[in-house]
């Protein structure tokens, strides 16, 4: 299934304007038949505050496009811990991804150069990267 990716950083602007675009994000998503991914969706699955008029339209608006979308969509946001509860209950499946330790940035990176015919793994840096740290010992 092909996929297509939107950045969400880009409609912060009249409600109005958000719910047009969102609308033509996801009939797009249909007529493709495609996995939808609204990257940075941080400011529709913020919770809502009662002084925040202004971005709780945009909440309300992503909520009521989303309640006819029958497609694949996936949100990224790096603000787990403050999603609004009417999201919770819409999201069928949140995965964690926790941050590199330096030795897998390394092992990624080699990697990387492999597929890009690089020698540059033997760099200085890959061995700093390499070393653990208290967090990553940790992680590890």
């Amino acid at each position: 299934m092909p996929n297509h990716w939107f950045a969400i950083t880009v409609v912060r602007s009249w409600p109005e304007q958000v719910e047009k675009y969102l609308e033509s994000v996801l009939h797009l998503g249909n007529i493709w038949d495609c996995v939808v991914l609204l990257d940075e969706a941080d400011v529709f699955l913020k919770e809502r505050e009662i002084a925040d008029l202004a971005r709780n339209a945009l909440v309300s608006i992503f909520l009521s496009v989303l309640e006819y979308y029958d497609g694949i969509l996936i949100l990224t946001s790096n603000r787990v811990g403050t999603f609004d509860e009417a999201f919770k209950s819409r999201i069928s499946l949140a995965l964690l991804y926790p941050n590199f330790t330096k030795s897998q940035r390394c092992r990624i990176s080699m990697f990387e150069n492999q597929l890009n015919g690089s020698s540059r793994a033997t760099l200085p840096y890959m061995e700093e990267l390499s070393e653990p740290t208290e967090r990553s010992e940790e992680a590890e």
